[in-house]
């Protein structure tokens, strides 16, 4: 039989690519289509049709991608594809009876890990037809209870872990009850290796879960779906044996190590085990290798990172997550401030290249902790980092407890909050109507610079005599005016956010365009840096690196960019094509759009006019001027459609402002012209209207 795995491949998505392997190595076909944004339903859903698979399976990891999901089914049931379409990943197993109950179109969810769950789905659906019997029958049986409540072993039939809809409409489960040992999976399906300085690079896995108790975080609740340890290792040997394939079949000599601690928490074994992995590879592969990892700040013991430097480690993530003790206790990091600044010295001491992040925003932040988070920035310039706000995860402690006392905004699908001081909460909104693209965004020069630095270090790695203190020091000069800038734009935030004035539009817009001015400056040094670097890599691979006139090339080129800087803006493309700029975790979603900030300004100033909507006229009882909006729209039913409110909070598709907005009021059985009046269609306003409208349409 056929599966089709669709996921975001945006780098390569090793869950589906493990799931994969499994199908392929139980006899049946495989094939894996990426899918990153929702503009690519269509071509998605035409390749799938085409496909003609007996079973589709989602990688529904990140509830941001939830929505996009879900109309992706919707619009391959609509085009006629009857198979079976299941889910799996920490969103959908953790969610599974929402996302049951509110997505129709989607068969079944999958628990914990999927490589042997997916080929017993795969086997019972090439023996059986729903038409000779019901999906309760292929599944092997019904239990009537939820996927976290008590576990009924006598009731499991052949398949474990699963949840469906029953063919009364119920959802039935049965608990996961089978863990397959690590080193028994095949490797996952590979495909061809993404380049950096042109050297293969690929990721890998040495170990699923974490030891770690974080409250933001959904392993735990993921962990606890199965009767087995949290945190689960494959041997040395098979690690090295798949990085030595990765090589022979690849050329691969980079390997980014996506667990999510490498390092193992018992200190007595961590350094035997990575001697075991990296000297076995090593001698497999023949040649120097690089890699990188993640690791808490408890992890960084000097002679242990001494030692992973020596053996090729070019870059260390470090989860410092938070440094006021208030945020680390918040958090339930188990670490001190103290352990986060000795890691740092120590990474420093001993020559690693490392960047780490600081969630300066959770829902108990105060402005002494914030402060105290922008000093500890201060003192760390050298070192990439980024910043941003604690997210509420699928059944994650954090969530459960926002949920409990009733501050979680929204619903399963991505609850938002609100942080309790109201200064605290006023500086994140600052944050993210004036950071988040410099700091998130395609272009973030936050991740750029981070990357920056990683080439760098490969550089020195692998070609030791094409580095220079010069180059070092403009690099490091880069990194710290990106840093300096980032601290520099919080604390006028912050100083903004205590002084409690409002802030206009007109001040918000040129302390916007105070920060993109700095950025384009701090790109385009970016850009001829990356250029230099690439420049310097492909001559010492080519060998020419040994002719003196050819060597000045890449410092030349990266000098005349930096000088015109229009030149060094039209080189950004090519910077970019030369490295990757994703990223070691997933940034957050996009700022929450603000009612008061982003909606009804422009209602008052587009729809709030003589003859329209304003107070005086007032065109179909609707008032937009500011101060009236909100009211005559949230849950207010329409005077065209009745049947529709205006605005249906968590519901664009529902809403007939949207209807109005895009001009297609017809098809809802409504009549009159688009908003506003004349010209095309206002895709900012309708854009921010509804995210707006989806995010709960708070009065914010």
């Amino acid at each position: 039989m056929k599966a089709i795995l669709i996921g975001p491949n945006l780098e390569e998505n090793l869950s589906i690519s493990y799931l994969c392997s499994a199908i392929e190595r139980s006899g049946h076909e495989c094939l894996l289509i990426p899918f990153n944004h929702d503009r690519e339903i269509p071509k998605v859903a035409g390749k799938l049709l085409r496909c003609g698979p007996a079973l589709i399976g989602l990688s529904l990891v990140a509830q941001r991608r939830y929505s996009d999901f879900q109309k992706l089914v919707a619009e391959i049931r609509r085009r006629g594809f009857s198979g079976h379409i299941t889910a799996g990943g920490h969103f959908a197993a953790l969610r599974a009876q929402e996302v049951l109950r509110d997505t129709p179109e989607i068969d079944s969810i999958i628990h914990h890990d999927g490589e042997l769950r997916i080929v017993n789905l795969l086997n019972k659906l090439e023996f059986h037809t729903l038409s000779s019997g019901s999906i309760d029958e292929l599944m092997g049986g019904s239990v009537e209870r939820a996927p976290d409540g008590p576990v009924d072993e006598s009731t499991t039939g052949p398949l474990d872990g699963v949840s469906w809809r029953g063919s009364d409409g119920t959802i039935r489960h049965l608990p996961a009850t089978k863990v397959a040992s690590l080193d028994s999976l095949p490797f996952p399906a590979r495909r061809r290796p993404d380049k950096a300085l042109g050297y293969a690079r690929a990721p890998i896995v040495s170990s699923r879960g974490c030891s770690g108790s974080c409250s933001f975080c959904s392993i735990h609740a993921w962990h606890k779906q199965v009767p087995s340890d949290r945190l689960r290792f494959r041997s040395p040997r098979n690690v090295a044996e798949e990085m030595v394939l990765l090589h022979r079949e690849h050329g691969v000599r980079v390997f980014v190590f996506h667990d999510d601690d490498f390092i193992h928490p018992d200190r007595r074994k961590a350094k035997k085990r990575c001697e075991e992995i990296l000297e076995q590879a090593e001698r497999g592969i023949g040649q120097p290798l690089a890699f990188v990892i993640k690791c808490r700040p408890d992890d960084v013991e000097e002679e242990l990172f001494r030692y992973l430097r020596n053996k090729g480690l070019v870059r260390a993530y470090v989860g410092i997550e938070a440094h006021a003790a208030s945020g680390l206790a918040a958090l339930n990091r188990r670490v001190s401030p103290q352990v986060n600044l000795e890691a740092l010295d120590i990474l420093r001491r001993v020559g690693v290249y490392a960047c780490f992040n600081l969630l300066i925003f959770h829902p108990g932040t105060t402005i002494p902790e914030l402060q105290e988070n922008l000093m500890f920035l201060r003192r760390q310039l050298r070192c990439p980092f980024d910043i941003a706000r604690t997210e509420l995860y699928a059944r994650s402690t954090l969530e459960d407890r926002m949920i409990q006392e009733g501050r979680a905004i929204g619903d399963y699908r991505g609850f938002d909050y609100r942080i309790l001081d109201d200064k605290v909460e006023t500086a994140f909104q600052l944050f993210n109507s004036v950071l988040w693209d410099r700091h998130f965004g395609g272009s973030s020069i936050l991740q750029r610079v981070q990357d920056l630095g990683f080439r760098h270090s490969l550089l020195s790695r692998f070609h030791p005599e094409m580095t220079s203190p010069d180059l070092k020091g403009r690099i490091r000069s880069l990194i710290e005016s990106v840093n300096s800038a980032t601290v520099e734009n919080m604390q006028r935030i912050t100083d903004l956010a205590i002084a409690g004035r409002r802030i206009d539009q007109e001040a918000m817009g040129a302390l916007r365009q105070a920060v993109n001015a700095r950025t384009r400056l701090d790109t385009v040094r970016w850009a001829s840096l990356s250029l230099e670097l690439e420049g310097r890599a492909l001559l010492a691979r080519s060998k020419l690196s040994r002719l003196p006139s050819v060597n000045r090339v890449p410092r030349l080129l990266g000098r005349i960019a930096a000088a015109v800087p229009a030149l060094g803006l039209f080189l950004v493309p090519l910077a970019c094509s030369q490295s990757s700029n994703s990223t070691v975790c997933d940034p957050p979603p996009p700022p929450a759009r603000s009612f008061a900030n982003d909606i009804e300004p422009k209602l008052d100033q587009s729809c709030a006019l003589a003859g329209c909507h304003s107070a005086e006229s007032a065109a179909a009882d609707l008032n937009l001027s500011a101060g009236s909006s909100y009211g005559n729209i949230v849950g207010v039913p329409s005077t065209q459609v009745p049947g529709l409110n205006r605005v249906e909070p968590g519901r664009s598709d529902s809403s007939y402002i949207v209807n109005k907005l895009l001009g297609t009021q017809a098809s809802a059985g409504g009549s009159g012209e688009r908003m506003p009046k004349g010209g095309p269609p206002d895709n900012e306003l309708l854009s921010e209207m509804g995210d707006w409208i989806d995010d709960g349409a708070e009065e914010n």
